[in-house]
């Protein structure tokens, strides 16, 4: 008697066979029976807060990924000859402020939420110090100053439970 060859006997190659990188928090189950994410958006208004407050940050980060020079001008920078590691340098920010964003949006668990508005807060706590000791209260580093704290209220207000 002659058994049948199964290419897959146990099944461990089936996973990887399924399309297993989707945007979302939610593992479900599809029709072919792999494991499957689908887009998650909060139904409660105060995870919602959070979650566009993370979304806006992860455009920001993309934004400063995609024009390291225009941002370097909008943040007050004189743009002159810049060599492929300063704009390597930008880029870099821009890709950590996605990360930032996106991740407690593909998660959603409260720490990430909570990381996201801490290194926020972070930052604004370094331009409020500049406005001391640098003598940088402008009108733009105000502007930039009141969006930090706003991007960074959003999450920790909802970890914490304010909203």
């Amino acid at each position: 008697m002659q058994v049948p060859l199964d290419v897959d006997p146990r099944g461990f190659l089936s996973p990887l066979l399924c399309d297993f990188f989707t945007l979302s928090a939610r593992i479900g189950h599809d029709s072919k029976g792999c494991d499957s994410m689908e887009f998650y958006f909060p139904t409660e208004m105060n995870e919602q807060v959070a979650f566009i407050g993370c979304a806006a940050t992860a455009v920001i980060g993309l934004l400063i990924f995609l024009f390291p020079g225009t941002v370097l001008r909008l943040s007050a920078f004189q743009v002159g000859e810049v060599r492929p590691e300063g704009y390597g340098s930008v880029r870099a920010v821009g890709g950590r402020y996605i990360g930032l964003g996106i991740l407690p949006i593909l998660l959603a668990q409260d720490w990430f939420y909570m990381a996201t508005g801490v290194v926020l807060a972070l930052g604004a706590a370094g331009r409020l110090v500049s406005f001391f000791i640098d003598r940088g209260v402008t009108p733009r580093n105000i502007v930039f100053f009141l969006l930090e704290v706003a991007l960074s209220a959003a999450p920790l207000a909802y970890v914490f439970g304010y909203i």
